[in-house]
């Protein structure tokens, strides 16, 4: 009887720790211009629920080619980038995004199933801030974003 009572007690636990990071993103940072560049179309709608469910304002690109378009065309403050994508992969896709002015200090999440150190590196040394192994876990999500926006944009998202 004590092993299910703890498992929920987790649960609940967890589930709290998602509300909070839900709120604390729908109190600061509303509107903020999210592109999230990824080619399965069941893990953009996951990650796009989870996005407006939080408050951001989401729009998306099913390759690195078409992110890098978007980005050209309209100012993000977040990008999440898949690694691995048809046409152009996240990597390159990161690396002309940083080669740009209004993107060299936009923050740039990996969203990716690799989750080896190489791979790891591989973002890091490409320009991208923050990693997150798919599948996509709410909490991992929400602490890399709220870690990378309360770094690089810090009017946006007060520390309290």
């Amino acid at each position: 009887a004590k092993l299910p009572l703890a498992i929920e007690g987790v649960q609940r636990q967890a589930e709290s720790t998602i509300d909070e990071l839900l709120e604390h993103f729908r109190q600061r940072a509303t509107k903020l211009q999210v592109l999230v560049c990824e080619d399965e179309v069941i893990n953009r709608e996951i990650i796009t629920d989870l996005l407006d469910e939080a408050g951001f304002l989401v729009d998306v690109a099913e390759n690195g080619k078409l992110g890098l378009a978007k980005a050209m065309s309209r100012r993000y403050q977040l990008i999440l980038m898949d690694m691995q994508m048809p046409e152009m992969d996240g990597i390159e896709a990161t690396k002309r995004l940083r080669a740009l002015p209004d993107y060299a200090m936009v923050p740039i999440v990996a969203l990716t199933a690799n989750a080896y150190p190489t791979d790891r590196q591989a973002c890091f040394d490409a320009g991208m801030d923050s990693f997150v192994t798919k599948p996509v876990d709410p909490r991992d999500l929400f602490a890399e974003i709220l870690a990378v926006l309360e770094k690089k944009l810090p009017p946006l998202l007060p520390c309290n």
